[in-house]
Parts: C-alpha cells; sequence; structure tokens
C-alpha cells in the first residue's frame, strides 16, 4: 500500500518516480493514458535496490476500471528488455518473459474490471519455476525451459534497471 507514500517502507530502495500518477487513498491512481508522448499520459516506476534476477516474488493489488480488447500492461520489468511482464489479455492474466518471447496465458485467471484483485507471482530461475496466485488462489505453474535466462543478463544494463514499470514502453499500452 502507499500509506507512507512512494517511499519503500523497508528503506532498501529509492522512491518510486511519479508524474500524472497520484496517490490517493493509500492507493495509486494510474489514469491509463501512455506516458511517453502525451502530457496528460502517466510515469510510474519503482526501482528495486538489490533485485535478484534469480529469484524474486512481485505481488499487485489492483482495481481495473475497465479492459480494453487485446493486452493491456498491469507491471513489467526495465523498460528497454521488458524481462518480465503481467498483463491482462482478453480477461485472462498473461506472464510474459523476454520482451514477449514467451507468452503464457492463464487459463483459470478470470480477471474482473471494476473490483480490487490481488496478483502474486514468485519467479525461480534455478528452480526454472514461475508460480502464479489469483486472489490467493493458485492458478498456475509454468516450467522454464533448460538454460533459461532474462534477456538483460550479460548487457550493459543489467545492473542499472532495476526497476518495475506500469507501462509496456515497446508496444506503448499502459494500466
Amino acid at each position: 500500500d502507499f500509506d507512507a507514500g512512494t517511499v519503500d517502507a523497508a528503506g532498501n530502495s529509492a522512491q518510486m518516480y511519479l508524474y500524472n500518477a497520484p496517490v490517493t487513498n493509500s492507493s495509486l491512481y494510474l489514469n491509463g493514458k501512455y506516458g511517453l508522448g502525451d502530457p496528460d499520459g502517466y510515469l510510474a516506476e519503482a526501482p528495486i535496490s538489490g533485485f535478484s534476477y534469480n529469484s524474486f516474488t512481485v505481488e499487485v493489488d489492483y482495481n481495473p476500471v475497465d479492459f480494453l480488447a487485446g493486452h493491456q500492461t498491469i507491471i513489467t520489468g526495465v523498460p528497454l528488455y521488458r524481462w518480465f511482464s503481467l498483463r491482462h489479455n482478453s480477461g485472462k492474466l498473461e506472464v510474459t518473459l523476454n520482451n514477449q518471447e514467451q507468452t503464457d496465458v492463464i487459463p483459470d485467471s478470470a480477471l474482473q474490471p471494476g473490483r480490487w484483485q490481488s496478483v502474486l507471482c514468485s519467479v525461480d530461475v534455478g528452480a526454472r519455476k514461475i508460480v502464479t496466485f489469483l486472489n490467493n488462489t493458485r492458478v498456475a505453474d509454468i516450467d522454464l525451459p533448460v538454460g533459461f535466462q532474462f534477456n538483460i543478463i550479460g548487457t550493459p544494463q543489467e545492473n542499472f534497471q532495476k526497476t518495475f514499470y506500469f507501462a509496456n514502453y515497446s508496444n506503448g499500452d499502459a494500466f
């Protein structure tokens, strides 16, 4: 929650950067307008110090006003490589890896507009497993291929872009 505003309550990471994204009633409000090129668009980025690409868990509690046809980003990692994303895909939760090279739509994951939902996704590259929960119900286990690694590994950006966004700067969609 955003009870303390946009600072990391644990004190480990830098404060979130927000533009046209107010915190209201302990919640971050995102207007759905893509931030690049639209003066009314938003930018919301959360840097994570000490982040490990090998093992992490991300949880997003959100209340979407509606869902447009096709894909909509819920949260994505790093603007340049989009190594991890949770998206809405025609009413289902979708996990994408490495700029949509691997895409897994989760059949038993009916997302609902107009109500609060919780999505939790835990990634363990060493165990080659992604586990996903929707509203505290385990909805999918995704197996990663042998030798899998995120496409950001080994790039000059690997240590500098450990950040989550709520927009995908590849295909121009925003939560």
